[in-house]
């Protein structure tokens, strides 16, 4: 049961650790246009 939770955790950190990714790759954007 540990097991399994432990499991859950990781994917759900990992896909929100894919999210952040994301949404800092989108982010330079107007930046980049700006400088």
């Amino acid at each position: 049961m540990t097991k399994y939770f432990f499991h859950l955790f990781h994917l759900k950190c990992f896909s929100f650790f894919l999210e952040q990714q994301v949404f800092f790759l989108h982010i330079p954007w107007p930046l980049n246009i700006n400088s």
